[in-house]
């Protein structure tokens, strides 16, 4: 048994891909330590279901002024790190967690994103540990837009870091190839596929509406650049069509997308739903009619995006309409479940009703069931992780001894 750290810059009590991670590598008979952030509805230190989590506090506000010193008012030290927050945020990560990671005295740490990773990279150095990077999106282009100084910036702590990792990770097979251009390195695959628990409930019943009602859903976190609010645009034109949104939202998306909801009368159609647990997902959206993508192509990172809801809704076995993005078309040609089509010129409202009018086409035939399975199910993915974890261990330099 090995002892494996896990890093976040959340506080991971619904971070899918973190959690998914840690129980495979606890399955597999590791000890398990999640560092995230604090979050006072949930507890600093706790232990569940065999992983153990290390909440602390961070916040760059308080964190900065304790180095301004006292002569620095909060609201001072809040102005400078709200200014600074994209450059300093990855030397006070390290400064707060490090210490405690090294403590822990794990044999490999996992940074997950890059806020994380000088943290991770410090720890592993003081402690011997091994270090594997997970890049959860491309950091230099991320949504929104960085400015070119941040980029720079970005792409320098990246490179800085990433170079001493055993192994470095990403969600898809384009991220994979824009990373090995970026970093002069090979990156493994581990796509976001979903755990498939059941549910007690489901989204039909929760709404209340009829098997004969089409229902559309998206499944995933509200926020800019998602492309909700042209579909939501799109439903006004048409009837007795509702579309069910499951999943968080920043607060800013939220209130635009009520407000666009209201003033289009939609309110008895469009249904805004809290997230329901990661592994009860696939079970709980499956009867709906049609699963939609609208993501944006704001960002490259948006544009080769691989995300968590296209593996639950594929899962499902939902037909999908998506956004003409690039390895997202690929995933829906190969397993021809869904269609792909350019929403920045469509007509969105056309192209519902023609998709759920020939939803069938895209049926899951056995084959393609098999051939989603057998490469794409999080059994294939979790096999994949514990070889890097099983290769990085078996080929460790032991550590000298006195």
């Amino acid at each position: 048994m090995k002892r494996i750290v896990m890093l976040a810059s959340n506080p991971c009590n619904a971070d899918a891909r973190i959690l998914k991670m840690a129980h495979a590598a606890r399955e597999a008979g590791h000890e398990v330590h999640i560092f995230a952030t604090a979050k006072n509805e949930l507890p600093n230190y706790e232990c569940k279901d065999g992983i153990t989590f290390h909440r602390l506090v961070w916040q760059l506000g308080p964190a900065l002024k304790e180095v301004l010193g006292k002569s620095v008012s909060s609201r001072v030290a809040g102005y400078i790190a709200k200014r600074l927050a994209p450059y300093i945020k990855y030397h006070f990560y390290k400064k707060i967690f490090s210490p405690y990671i090294e403590n822990i005295e794990p044999d490999i740490i996992h940074a997950h994103d890059l806020i994380t990773l000088p943290a991770g990279y410090h720890a592993a150095k003081k402690c011997g540990a091994e270090l594997v990077y997970d890049a959860h999106e491309l950091e230099v282009h991320r949504n929104p837009p960085l400015s070119r100084a941040q980029k720079f910036w970005v792409s320098y702590i990246e490179r800085r870091y990433s170079i001493h990792a055993k192994a470095v990770i990403t969600v898809g097979r384009h991220c994979a190839l824009e990373l090995e251009k970026h970093l002069g390195r090979k990156i493994h695959v581990i796509y976001n596929s979903p755990i498939l628990h059941p549910c007690p409930t489901n989204i039909r019943k929760d709404l209340r509406i009829p098997e004969d009602t089409p229902l559309i859903v998206y499944v995933g976190k509200i926020a800019a650049g998602r492309g909700l609010e042209g579909i939501v645009r799109a439903l006004s034109q048409m009837r007795d069509i509702h579309l069910a949104a499951v999943g968080p939202s920043d607060p800013r998306s939220h209130s635009i997308l009520k407000s666009l909801i209201e003033r289009l009368k939609l309110a008895e159609r469009v249904h805004l739903l809290p997230p329901v647990p990661y592994e009860q997902v696939v079970a709980y959206i499956r009867s709906a009619d049609m699963g939609i993508l609208p993501v944006q192509k704001e960002t490259l990172s948006y544009e080769l995006a691989m995300p968590n809801k296209l593996f639950e809704m594929s899962f499902a076995e939902l037909p999908i309409l998506s956004n003409d993005l690039v390895e997202i078309s690929e995933f829906l040609s190969e397993i021809n479940n869904g269609k792909a089509v350019d929403f920045d010129s469509c007509d969105i409202g056309y192209e519902i009703s023609s998709f759920l009018h020939n939803k069938d086409r895209y049926t899951l035939s056995d084959e393609k069931r098999g051939v989603l399975f057998e490469k794409y199910s999080w059994d294939s993915q979790k096999k994949k992780l514990l070889d890097i974890y099983n290769d990085i261990l078996s080929n460790r330099t032991p550590p000298e001894t006195p």
